[in-house]
C-alpha cells in the first residue's frame, strides 16, 4: 500500500474494493463473466442457463455487466485502477482526470526497423492498441469508431479528440479543441495546439497514456 496516496485509507474507497472483489470471489461467477468476454465482438448475447441467472444477475448489479448482457468494459477497467493505486509502491500523479496511476513502463521508445512511427497505448481501457503513421499524413485519435484509433470504451475522450499528424518535417500531435484536453508530458496543449513529439514522449488523451516510438536514424558518419 502507498504512504503516499491517502485514498486508499479512506473507509469509503476500501469498502467499494472489497465489495467489488466480494463479486468476483466465486470461480463460477468468474467462469461466466469470462465465457461472455469471450463472445465475438458484436455478436448478440447468448441465452443464460438457469443455473447461471443468479450469478449474472450480480455481475449486472454489480456494474460489470449491462442488461443487455455485454461486458461493462470502463468497470472492468476502473477495478484494476483500484488495485494498483493499493498494491502500487511508487504511484504516479496523473492530471488527467485528477487521480493516481501506475504508469507501466514501454519495453522501449525506439520502433524496430522497418516500423513506421507509432503511438501505443500503455495504460487505459485500451491498453495494447497503437495507431501508427506509415504513409499516412494524420492519424486521427478520438472515441468514435470511424477514428484511426478508436478509444471507443473511454468516456473522458473526445469524439475526435486529437491528431497525430506531420508538421513541417515533424510529427507531431494536435489537439482538436477536445472536451478535456490533450497531454503531452503530463503538460496540457492549448486547444487546438500542437506539440512535436520525440521517442518516448507521453500523450495523454481521455483515461489512456500511449507512448510515441519512432526509428532513431544511425548516426551519420
Amino acid at each position: 500500500m502507498s504512504p503516499t496516496d491517502p485514498v486508499v485509507t479512506d473507509p469509503r474507497f476500501l469498502e467499494r474494493l472489497s465489495e467489488s472483489l466480494a463479486v468476483l470471489a466465486d470461480p463460477e461467477t468468474l467462469r461466466v463473466l469470462g465465457a461472455i468476454a469471450a463472445r465475438r465482438s458484436g455478436a448478440p448475447p447468448s441465452p443464460i442457463p438457469p443455473e447461471d441467472r443468479r450469478r449474472v444477475d450480480a455481475l449486472v448489479e454489480a456494474g460489470f455487466l449491462t442488461l443487455e448482457g455485454y461486458v461493462v468494459a470502463e468497470r472492468m477497467f476502473n477495478l484494476q485502477e483500484m488495485l494498483w493505486r493499493v498494491v502500487s509502491p511508487e504511484p504516479a500523479v496523473d492530471p488527467l482526470v485528477g487521480r493516481t496511476a501506475l504508469l507501466p513502463k514501454p519495453p522501449t521508445d525506439v520502433a524496430p526497423v522497418g516500423v513506421s512511427p507509432r503511438l501505443i497505448v500503455v495504460h487505459g481501457p485500451h491498453i495494447g492498441q497503437e495507431a501508427r503513421l506509415e504513409n499516412q499524413e494524420r492519424v486521427r485519435i478520438g472515441r468514435d469508431r470511424a477514428c484511426d484509433l478508436s478509444l471507443e470504451f473511454d468516456t473522458y475522450t473526445s469524439g475526435e479528440h486529437a491528431e497525430v499528424t506531420r508538421v513541417r518535417g515533424e510529427i507531431g500531435v494536435v489537439d482538436l479543441f477536445s472536451r478535456n484536453g490533450t497531454y503531452v508530458n503530463w503538460r496540457r496543449l492549448p486547444p487546438g495546439g500542437f506539440r512535436a513529439l520525440l521517442p518516448g514522449d507521453v500523450v495523454g488523451v481521455g483515461r489512456n497514456l500511449l507512448v510515441f516510438q519512432s526509428v532513431i536514424p544511425p548516426p551519420s558518419g
